[in-house]
């Protein structure tokens, strides 16, 4: 998915190329020939009827999803071949309010409350899932879906099954949807045109029934991320640009009509995340150069409170949450802070994986592999250093690359087969200049 050019001198990268492209990759094997990292964090909802709420967290990886029942201190493995992924794939996530998570693959959507038994859900067969998103009381989820050669469509789902919202969009590269959560009528989406890398924002007013686009008329060519819909003002949104000169974050007042630059930085912006009332943000660079930044005031004006690169952000009730790179010296895969970013304490490494996922107490499709992979991913002393001069690229992709679908069942693990196809991709090189995304280092990661 990402090709570039790495100079190393004096562990200085130079970025000698960006590539916007779709690329086709068939790799298969641990972590498909990338480097283990995580990718996007999602979690439960806090319940006041669950105790444990907001203590499953479900961590996306380059090689599978890391599950966690403890809020990050031990993880289980779901290997990519129980989700049906093969090659560099990373399905779009997100979790309900009753704590069922959703998986957008190439061929439909997948879904599961234990991580152990997923269920293909009715409505998308055949559909390229490229983004999902929940509404404001997390009852109901949406999707967007596309493929070259194929239109983008909106989804919505009611009780299990998803269905089709509006009209085919022709010709459309849909990127990220969201949901105003003062108005589940107000409906955010960004893409582009597939012959161009300049993105567009649309809005629904009526639930999906109709989209209006709103041009963008900003000098920098490159794609938007929906990142942030105020939950207090249905027409405040923030938008991450990412582009050939680095990244802005982008602010609207009316709905996308207007877009101000409310922040620049040279690097990528890959980590977002909000606060429940939406009072807090922050955002994260992989670069220590920008790091982590925080907003107190609903994404005006920000403020860098931490140096330590990031990977993904999420922020569940006081908790905040944040992957980096565990290959690092010193380096994590899960952090958290309680003092809105200031310190991120390092909870756990893929070295604190406990094993595959087990379905139903036995051994589970997963288990065999689990002993190569361990080893593939635990981490060495010269694994940051061999990233760097091995010109690694950052995992980005956050929205779904595409899988083709043939479905199986082992050990209550239902699985759906695939082969991918690529996404959109700017290159980028871990984080010391520019980097480049495809699909949103989403939202709540947040979506953020």
């Amino acid at each position: 998915m990402y090709n570039g050019v790495c100079m190393n001198g004096r562990r200085l990268l130079t970025v000698a190329s960006i590539l916007a492209s779709l690329l086709y990759t068939t790799h298969e094997a641990h972590g498909n020939g990338r480097f283990p990292r995580a990718q996007m964090i999602v979690a439960s909802p806090v319940t006041r009827a669950s105790p444990a709420s907001g203590k499953t967290l479900w961590m996306r990886t380059t090689f599978g999803i890391l599950v966690s029942k403890d809020g990050g201190r031990s993880f289980r493995w779901i290997c990519e071949k129980a989700l049906g992924v093969t090659g560099q794939f990373d399905p779009p996530l997100t979790v309900l309010a009753d704590g069922r998570l959703i998986v957008g693959a190439d061929g439909g959507i997948l879904s599961s409350m234990d991580g152990c038994s997923f269920a293909t859900e009715p409505g998308l067969e055949g559909e390229s899932v490229r983004d999902l998103t929940t509404d404001g009381a997390g009852t109901t989820a949406y999707a967007i879906t596309g493929a070259r050669g194929k239109p983008g469509r909106v989804w919505r789902r009611d009780r299990g099954t998803w269905t089709k919202l509006g009209k085919d969009y022709d010709d459309i590269n849909f990127l990220t949807i969201d949901v105003a959560p003062s108005n589940p009528k107000r409906i955010y989406l960004t893409g582009e045109p597939w012959s161009t890398v300049r993105g567009e924002v649309w809005i629904s007013s009526d639930g999906g029934a109709t989209f209006t686009e709103q041009k963008n008329e900003l000098e920098a060519r490159g794609p938007f991320f929906l990142s942030y819909v105020d939950p207090k003002n249905q027409d405040r949104i923030l938008l991450r640009h990412l582009h050939f000169a680095g990244s802005d974050l982008i602010a609207s007042t009316d709905g996308g009509k207007t877009l101000r630059l409310a922040l620049h930085w040279t690097t990528s912006m890959l980590g977002f995340a909000k606060s429940d009332d939406g009072q807090l943000v922050w955002l994260g660079s992989a670069s220590p150069a920008d790091g982590l930044w925080r907003s107190r005031d609903r994404g005006e004006h920000f403020e860098k409170v931490n140096g330590e690169g990031v990977y993904c952000l999420y922020a569940v009730g006081k908790t905040l949450y944040a992957c980096a790179n565990p290959n690092a010296l010193g380096g994590y895969a899960l952090g958290i802070s309680q003092d809105e970013g200031i310190t991120l304490d390092k909870v756990s490494g893929f070295a604190d994986v406990e094993g595959a996922m087990l379905c139903d107490g036995g051994a589970s499709l997963c288990e065999p592999g689990w002993p190569e992979m361990r080893a593939s991913i635990l981490p060495t002393p010269d694994a940051g250093l061999a990233a760097v001069d091995a010109g690694e690229p950052t995992q980005l992709a956050e929205a779904g690359t595409k899988p083709t679908p043939a479905a199986r069942t082992t050990c209550g693990c239902d699985v759906v087969g695939s082969s991918p196809s690529p996404p959109w991709s700017i290159l980028c090189l871990a984080g010391f200049f520019p980097l480049g995304v495809w699909a949103r280092a989403r939202r709540r990661v947040d979506r953020t």
